[in-house]
């Protein structure tokens, strides 16, 4: 038996050492695997918080997926909140891209840090704040609504990285 105390000799003792670092090796890896897993669950139930429970998987994926992209590359974050009742506004944050919605009201809500508010076009926010959702309200279609909305937001975002 290979972790018998009674075997002896050079050879098994370390070829026993050997499966004890594989053994460690293992189980720290799949803690850390484990780890990443809870930490990536935790950050989605933040990232979006669905109280009416109809968002679907693809949908918070692609949110996750823009969000992730954002954060690396221009260091904000995202925050997407759907409401059972009427849309409560956080205050202004440094940070955070704020998109709360009211499907039973049919209510939007999109809060921009003040820097990133600052560079978008007035025209861009108007539209995006004020308008974007009302075709996606009229064919029930709010779900991909959002995810045109980050997209447009994405690409603004990309027109100003890029001096346009």
């Amino acid at each position: 038996m290979i972790f018998s105390p009674t075997v002896k000799g050079r050879r098994n003792a370390t070829l026993r050492m050997l499966m004890l670092i594989i053994l460690f090796v293992g189980v720290g890896y799949l803690f850390w695997k484990n780890y990443e897993r809870s930490m990536d669950t935790i950050q989605t139930r933040h990232l979006v918080q669905d109280e009416t429970q109809s968002l679907d998987k693809e949908t918070v994926q692609e949110i996750v997926a823009f969000s992730s992209s954002l954060q690396q590359r221009f260091g904000m974050s995202l925050q997407v909140k759907i409401f059972e009742g009427f849309v409560i506004t956080p205050r202004e944050d440094s940070k955070i891209i704020f998109i709360g919605l009211s499907p039973r009201y049919k209510e939007s809500s999109i809060k921009f840090p003040p820097l990133m508010r600052r560079a978008l076009p007035e025209e861009f926010l108007t539209h995006i704040t004020q308008e974007h959702f009302d075709e996606f309200w009229e064919n029930g279609n709010w779900q991909q609504g959002i995810v045109q909305a980050l997209n447009k937001i994405g690409e603004e975002l990309i027109k100003i990285e890029k001096g346009e």
